[in-house]
Formats: C-alpha cells, sequence, structure tokens
C-alpha cells in the first residue's frame, strides 16, 4: 500500500468515526441508526438482479439470517418496512419499504448530504473532485470481489 492510500485510508477512517460520533449527538426522538439506514437504502434498492427478502439481504449484509430477522423486527416495528409473502412460494418473505421508510430514507439522505454539504463547504473543488475519484476506484474493487458467506453460528 502506498504512503498516499495509507494517508487516505487514515482520514477516510476518521471521517467514519466523527460521522459516527456526530450521529450519537442527534436527538434520540426518532434517531434511526447507521445500520437502519443501510438496510432501508438496500431494501428501497436492492442489488441488481437481487430481490429484496431476507436471505438476499443476510448476503448484503455478510451476516446470519438470524441477525438480519432481528435488524427487520425494529424497521417493521417502527413502520419502515413491511413483510409480504410471496403468491408462487408462501415460505419465502420479501421486504418492502413502506411510505414512512420512503420519506425516512430520504431524511437521512438529506441530513447526512447537508452535515457533509457544510462540512466540505471550504474544500477547494479539485481536492473533492480528486477524492470522489479514488472512493469511485475503491467501490468498483469492491463490486467485482466475490460475495462473502456470512460466519456460521455458534455451537
Amino acid at each position: 500500500m502506498s504512503s498516499a492510500s495509507e494517508e487516505f485510508l487514515t482520514a477516510l477512517e476518521a471521517l467514519v468515526e466523527d460521522l459516527q460520533r456526530s450521529h450519537r449527538k442527534l436527538p434520540a426522538d426518532g434517531r434511526i441508526t447507521p445500520v437502519q439506514i443501510i438496510v432501508l437504502r438496500w431494501v428501497g434498492a436492492p442489488t441488481k438482479g437481487e430481490v429484496a427478502n431476507l436471505s438476499a439481504l443476510a448476503g448484503f449484509l455478510g451476516v446470519r439470517p438470524q441477525t438480519v430477522t432481528a435488524i427487520v423486527d425494529g424497521l417493521e416495528k417502527a413502520g419502515w418496512v413491511r413483510r409480504t409473502r410471496t403468491p408462487t412460494d408462501r415460505r419465502e418473505v420479501r421486504l418492502e419499504l413502506t411510505a414512512s421508510g420512503r420519506r425516512t430514507v430520504a431524511a437521512a439522505h438529506a441530513s447526512f448530504f447537508a452535515l457533509m454539504g457544510e462540512a466540505l463547504d471550504g474544500a477547494p473543488a479539485e481536492s473533492l473532485r480528486r477524492g470522489a475519484e479514488a472512493l469511485r476506484i475503491a467501490a468498483a474493487h469492491l463490486q467485482r470481489l466475490p460475495p462473502q458467506r456470512p460466519p456460521a453460528a455458534s455451537a
């Protein structure tokens, strides 16, 4: 790894930690966790070729199905997702965003853009373009990696 890559990743790691800290400072009323935001965004637009169901979500997150069930239970209780059964296979449970879920995703997106937009206001445009290019390169590489299997259940 080059020293420039290491410098970029150290800064990115610090940014993620600062984002988590700033998220914890939000008022508790109506707070949504970062994991819930990720899941809601995925349910609203699953990976190309995938159906938004519990198995695909577990694969996307790289966790066991039991973990996904607990996450989805919380999202359903909040009124952000609903479980539906398919007419062709009653065992399959699909996930859909509710209208409230769509509003929640939109609000989280707007909040993130407002927070980061303000934070980046003083950064030079060329630095932002180069940072965006580096992130797109990394994302493209990660998308080409084979999917990971969820961890096995402990005995």
